[in-house]
């Protein structure tokens, strides 16, 4: 598994590695999402790294339902939940119906 994190160019990255990893994982840094809050996971990129290579591709540093919904909408294979989950002590099962619900 490759984390491209903070990279606007991942289907360069892939190219030019020598062995495809099996899953590729398109990354937005809390970092990144607080010292740039305008920098957004480039989705469309999804499309374009399945269109060349057979590869999972997974989505990592949405904060937002509608974040996770851009990710499914554009094909994701895995996405990684964010911070409201791990931030919940109470109420996980409700969170986790209510982003399942809202994702769909």
């Amino acid at each position: 598994m490759s984390d491209i994190i903070n990279i606007d160019f991942s289907l360069e990255v892939l190219r030019n590695l020598k062995n495809l990893p099996d899953a590729m994982i398109l990354h937005r840094g809390v970092d990144e999402e607080n010292f740039n809050p305008e920098s957004e996971i480039l989705y469309y990129e999804i499309h374009r790294i399945k269109e060349h290579y057979d590869i999972l591709v997974s989505v990592s540093g949405g904060d937002t339902f509608q974040e996770v919904q851009k990710a499914v909408f554009n094909d994701a294979d895995i996405i990684v939940a964010w911070k409201h989950f791990y931030k919940s002590s109470k109420g996980v099962v409700k969170l986790a119906q209510v982003f399942l619900n809202e994702i769909r």
